[in-house]
């Protein structure tokens, strides 16, 4: 094959992979940022696929396993060591969210309190903070920083923010507020997983009936998607099933 064959091949290629990346974020409904990134940054389908394609189970695990192979996370002794060598604000964060992974909420508390004294919007220390006072017994806390959080950027890790924000209200006592905010994630990522966490809490709150309704408008709708959604969400499924069929025996 000569040169210009080839780049013409390549070229074909490339586009063909950018469509799949652009009909994959509209099907999944993914942030709308993430079209433009898609369409018109240079590279930006691989960015897509490395920062949410890749995140679906099975081939997020595979790659995970890869990355855990080829190299291990810093020791806690390693971050720390960087972070007094270099105080910036990165390397806190990342002290924070070693110490945070290892157990150990109560230090990284501290340092994400830290970091938001310096940058109150530094979306990942406000995620970690909102995680550390869940951990230690603050729920309030963590509601009113996970609020803050949503308010600036609601889809923040794929709407973990806003999963995390509705689990802070329900320990903080505030059950209507959860279940309104699990109404407004469904709104903005109608998703399987996330009308099956709303139905969780409706049950946990009293409200079978409205937990009954919503999985089978959720399982209805499921079924009418496309094969590789069903196939990303089919844990979900088993789960929305399950669930519905403990809610039927109840």
């Amino acid at each position: 094959m000569d040169l210009p064959a080839l780049t013409r091949l390549l070229g074909l290629l490339w586009m063909a992979f950018k469509g799949w990346m652009f009909v994959d974020a509209v099907q999944r409904r993914a942030d709308q940022r993430w079209y433009w990134i898609i369409l018109l940054m240079p590279g930006g389908a691989f960015y897509y696929a490395y920062a949410v394609k890749l995140q679906e189970p099975g081939v997020g695990m595979a790659k995970q396993r890869l990355l855990d192979h080829l190299s291990r996370p810093p020791s806690i002794e390693e971050l720390q060591r960087r972070f007094d060598e270099t105080p910036s604000i990165e390397n806190r964060v990342r002290l924070a969210q070693g110490l945070y992974d290892a157990g150990r909420y109560g230090e990284a508390h501290g340092h994400f309190e830290a970091v938001l004294e310096e940058r109150e919007d530094d979306k990942d220390a406000l995620f970690g903070f909102g995680l550390c006072c869940l951990e230690v017994g603050e729920p309030e806390r963590a509601v009113a920083v996970l609020e803050r959080l949503v308010d600036r950027q609601p889809s923040y890790r794929e709407f973990a923010a806003y999963r995390e924000l509705a689990r802070a209200l329900w320990d903080a006592g505030e059950e209507e507020a959860c279940l309104e905010a699990l109404v407004e994630l469904e709104r903005l990522a109608p998703r399987l997983p996330h009308q099956v966490l709303r139905a969780q809490y409706l049950r946990r709150a009293g409200q079978p009936v409205e937990a009954r309704d919503l999985l089978r408008r959720a399982i209805a709708e499921e079924k009418a998607q496309p094969r590789h959604v069903r196939r990303l969400n089919r844990g979900w499924m088993r789960r929305a099933k399950r669930m519905l069929g403990e809610l039927r025996g109840s």
